[in-house]
C-alpha cells in the first residue's frame, strides 16, 4: 500500500455528443426500470440502475434481462451482426424479425 498516493483530481465534462448519446440511453433504461431520477447526465443514469438494483423488482434475472433488452435495442439490424452478437448475445435470426439479409 502506498501511504499518501498523489492521484490528481479530475472532474468529468460531458461533451454534446456525450450528452445525446447518454439521453439516449438513459431513455431505454428508463422504459426498462420504470423509473427517472431527477438529476441529470451520468449521475442521473447511475441514480436509474442503482434504485432499480435496490428495488424488489431488481433481481439478478431481471436486471441481466434489462441489460439484454437494453443492448438489444441499441444494436439495430443497421450495425454490423456481430455487435448484436457480442453485446447482447442475440443471435440475428428470422424470428427476432431480422432482414433477411442479415439472417
Amino acid at each position: 500500500l502506498v501511504a499518501n498516493p498523489i492521484v490528481a483530481n479530475v472532474t468529468f465534462d460531458e461533451s454534446p455528443l456525450d450528452k445525446v448519446l447518454l439521453r439516449v440511453f438513459r431513455y431505454k433504461v428508463q422504459k426498462e426500470v420504470s423509473y427517472k431520477s431527477d438529476m441529470d447526465g451520468i449521475l442521473g443514469l447511475l441514480d436509474e440502475g442503482r434504485t432499480y438494483m435496490l428495488s424488489p423488482e431488481g433481481t439478478p434475472a431481471a436486471q441481466q434481462q434489462m441489460v439484454v433488452n437494453t443492448l438489444s435495442w441499441l444494436m439495430t439490424p443497421v450495425l454490423p451482426p456481430f455487435y448484436r452478437i457480442f453485446m447482447s448475445g442475440i443471435v440475428p435470426c428470422r424470428e427476432n424479425g431480422d432482414p433477411d439479409w442479415l439472417v
